[in-house]
């Protein structure tokens, strides 16, 4: 679930879900901007991830929220199979392994991510070659 971004106590709110870049934007009154350090930045999942073309895998983190702070568990649906390649999860933090030994096409996952709960929301990820 979204914040909406007035509860009470929250100290400060970011939604990580700009387009790419370092700057992490507000998302509640008061809260400053961040900056992502050391080199990283961030890509919004909800459009196509890009990838070397000739890359032999490619990294990625998906960064969950739950509002009542309980756990979440992150798996690739299907197995992990894909049309031209196979993703495997450790904790949110994925890799996906092309079958030609290099990312050669458009190729997607769903990840399911998953609370304490057993709610369950599913988000799609497109590996794209560049």
């Amino acid at each position: 679930h979204s914040l909406a971004g007035n509860e009470n106590g929250l100290a400060g709110y970011w939604k990580f879900d700009e387009a790419g870049g370092t700057v992490a934007n507000a998302s509640s009154p008061g809260t400053p901007d961040g900056t992502i350090l050391g080199g990283a930045s961030h890509l919004d999942l909800s459009t196509t991830v890009q990838a070397a073309a000739n890359a032999s895998v490619f990294k990625g983190m998906i960064l969950g929220f739950d509002a009542a702070d309980q756990s979440l568990s992150y798996a690739a649906a299907n197995n992990g199979d894909t049309a031209f390649g196979h993703v495997a999860f450790s904790g949110n933090t994925f890799v996906y392994t092309p079958t030609s030994g290099h990312i050669t096409h458009d190729d997607s996952f769903t990840v399911a991510i998953t609370d304490a709960d057993a709610h369950t929301v599913n988000h799609s990820v497109t590996v794209h070659p560049v």
